[in-house]
């Protein structure tokens, strides 16, 4: 009985030591996920501000919360709230809600709970009945008061919004991002992605890029719930980058016993960059003061600059990563991972056009990458011709060795091929459990 009482204790505290049931939680304007509906919204955390578009359901995710414990929602803003018709919803796990109206001029607002409820996410937001366009909403604090509050003030966790809800895609529903890789550490699959959300926070017509300088990190143990790890913010890391995109990682174990964990990206469409780290979430250094290499490198200034990189380790332990633009190259790393053992070597790859990525599969080397947007013609390679701007491959035991490269295939055609919009494709391969996913 001791054992379990004790048990029983230890779980509590686990559970709770994050903040104590009679503690008030603060809610913070960073930790808002963006809804699309209605073309999201966009946090300052510095003014402790949210600017909110019209139709979206920007929300706070406050899972598991009893109502029976925190009883009502105060806010506090630092100005007065120069809008009608600002909603304030509770959504509670039933699916039932409790909602409220800001009234304009307000500096503060206050919203009872309904009893004997699950908390799932507070919404602010403004519909037909509100102002037209985005408003901004300064606050000063928003906290969720417990029933017998001590007055102090914990942080409510910040958790993914997908998790345990069941659901398998998109396995990011709240954020932009593009160009996946990933790498299984300690039973956990951790993905990389591509950051297009900043180039949309950053208020472009369009996807141009140039903007995107941050890598979205996320996990998961089962591939069905997924956790967000938050960004690394490269050009706080790297300072020297021009851009941080389509990202590949590998990991080697280190002779202290350590796990050396080294990111490549493209730094923008000039080069390729790396960070490191001794853990899958950071935190990043970067071990140059440049590219690892870029339009300026002799061996491949000829084809132009050179971006998206796919690094490998194969089964003896050798590092690997290819690379290009309108012609693909590979070249072996040092065992310090930032570094080539040789110059770079082109690789066969017919009609190339982007999204390099390789890996090692039961003795032999995969390259794949992105083909242009032409006919293919002529074609000399073997096997079918492949469709305009679709994913190949290329095989070979020997990668050095340009004749010992083959033609796979055709293996992802364009989404315009199906029915969808046309686009490039950038896919990523990985074997989590025994089983293959394509991301």
């Amino acid at each position: 009985m001791k054992r379990l009482l004790l048990l029983l204790a230890v779980v509590t505290a686990m559970i709770n030591c994050s903040y104590a049931a009679n503690d008030d939680i603060a809610l913070h304007v960073k930790d808002i996920i963006t809804d699309w509906g209605g073309s999201g919204g966009k946090a300052d955390s510095e003014t402790n501000s949210y600017t909110y578009n019209q139709y979206a359901l920007n929300y706070w995710d406050i899972h598991d919360l009893s109502t029976d414990v925190y009883d009502r929602l105060d806010m506090k803003f630092a100005t007065p709230v120069d809008y009608d018709n600002i909603h304030v919803t509770v959504t509670y796990s039933d699916g039932t809600t409790t909602e409220s109206t800001i009234v304009n001029g307000a500096t503060s607002h206050n919203l009872a709970f309904e009893a004997d409820k699950i908390l799932e996410k507070i919404t602010v937001s403004h519909g037909w009945d509100g102002p037209q366009g985005p408003i901004t909403i300064y606050y000063d604090s928003i906290v969720i008061r417990a029933k017998d509050s001590t007055g102090l003030i914990g942080n409510m966790p910040v958790k993914s919004p997908k998790l345990g809800t069941g659901m398998a895609n998109p396995i990011l529903d709240f954020q932009f991002c593009a160009d996946p890789t990933a790498i299984e550490h300690d039973g956990r699959l951790y993905v990389y992605g591509t950051n297009d959300h900043q180039q949309y926070e950053a208020g472009t017509e369009k996807n141009s890029y140039e903007k995107i300088k941050s890598l979205v990190m996320i996990s998961t143990d089962d591939m069905v719930n997924w956790t967000y790890h938050g960004l690394i913010q490269v050009d706080e890391i790297a300072p020297w980058i021009l851009a941080s995109w389509a990202p590949s990682i590998i990991s080697k174990k280190q002779a202290d016993g350590t796990t050396l964990f080294s990111l490549y990206f493209s730094n923008s469409g000039w080069g390729v960059g790396v960070i490191q780290a001794k853990s899958p979430v950071g935190p990043w250094t970067s071990p140059l003061s440049k590219s690892l290499i870029d339009g300026t490198n002799p061996v491949v200034a000829g084809s132009g600059a050179v971006f998206d990189p796919g690094a490998v380790i194969d089964d003896n332990g050798d590092a690997w990563v290819t690379f290009g633009n309108s012609q693909g190259w590979i070249a072996r790393l040092n065992p310090d991972l930032h570094s080539f053992a040789a110059d770079p070597v082109k690789l066969p790859s017919p009609f190339h056009y982007e999204a390099n990525e390789l890996n090692f599969i039961n003795g032999t080397y995969v390259y794949t990458f992105n083909n242009d947007w032409s006919d293919h013609e002529p074609w000399t390679w073997g096997g079918t011709k492949p469709p305009a701007c679709s994913m190949v491959y290329m095989k070979s035991t020997d990668p050095l060795k340009q004749d010992s490269w083959t033609y796979g295939g055709n293996y992802f055609k364009n989404p315009g091929d199906n029915g969808m919009t046309l686009n490039n494709n950038h896919t990523h391969l990985h074997k989590y459990n025994d089983k293959w996913y394509l991301f």
